[in-house]
């Protein structure tokens, strides 16, 4: 666990260091957006198990298996533009 945490924490200070040498100008701006696999309903297993093999997966790609091959984690949402909320709205 000691050489992990020691990894972890190399990694961390490096990653800094890498951040802090860059000019201001030259970082690039990350916009802020939402995890789309964390609103999917394919993330929660009881719900990917209980609706294999669907009739439309047989008639677009063929079978359930060919689909799954096309769609490794399941179909993900696209979601909406990010913006600043509050639990009170």
């Amino acid at each position: 666990i000691e050489l992990f945490l020691h990894k972890v924490t190399e990694a961390i200070n490096l990653g800094q260091a890498l951040k802090n040498q860059t000019a201001p100008g030259d970082v690039q701006e990350i916009k802020p957006q939402w995890d789309p696999w964390l609103f999917s309903m394919d993330r929660l297993r009881y719900m990917r198990r209980r609706s294999m093999r669907q009739p439309w997966m047989k008639e677009s790609y063929g079978s359930y298996e060919k689909w799954k091959r096309a769609h490794p984690w399941g179909s993900i949402p696209t979601l909406t533009e990010f913006r600043k909320f509050s639990w009170q709205e």
